[in-house]
């Protein structure tokens, strides 16, 4: 006798909305006790567990709970990792949203575009050493890896600031 596919589904046992009655409260003030997920999360990753739980019908019994939590916390855990590396772009065609968008943010924004632009017409040498230098490396480490002395990668971060200071003072319509 064969092992059924992965597109099995076991038939249902007619106790799961006892089950979930009794278990979800549960399961989710376990989840919120142990992860820090937005709400949505929350519910997709418990919403998932119970999914699961119909399709595989795995064993009764006491750590039923523990089977559900497990396969609930890493869903959420995979939702998080997915929401970090999915960008979230505004589409510029929409005037509504713009309507409702924060003074504030936009500032921000604006101050931040004018800091790349400042740091992209810096020398490809001095991007570089300002990269590393904010990525964490000691002036040691940056002069070794680029293979200069400890007094070139000084001079050349101490330009990089000035020339993007200039450039921020620029922008804002101040005398360089």
């Amino acid at each position: 006798m064969s092992a059924p596919g992965p597109g099995h589904v076991s038939p249902a046992r007619g106790d799961e909305a006892d089950l979930y009655r009794e278990l979800q409260p549960r399961l989710v003030g376990l989840l919120r006790a142990t992860l820090v997920v937005g709400a949505q999360t929350l519910e997709d990753a418990c919403s998932f567990a119970w999914v699961q739980l119909i399709s595989h019908q795995p064993q009764r019994g006491p750590d039923l709970l523990g089977w559900l939590y497990v396969v609930a916390r890493r869903e959420a855990l995979h939702q998080t990792r997915l929401e970090r590396r999915t960008p979230i772009l505004e589409r510029a065609g929409d005037r509504h949203l713009l309507a409702f968008r924060d003074p504030a943010q936009d500032a921000t924004r604006e101050r931040a575009r004018e800091a790349l632009e400042a740091l992209a017409a810096l020398p490809e040498r001095q991007r570089r050493l300002l990269a590393m230098k904010a990525a964490g490396y000691s002036y040691d480490e940056i002069a070794t890896l680029e293979q200069i002395s400890w007094r070139t990668v000084d001079r050349q971060l101490r330009r990089a600031r000035a020339r993007a200071r200039l450039a921020g003072e620029e922008g804002e319509g101040g005398e360089p």
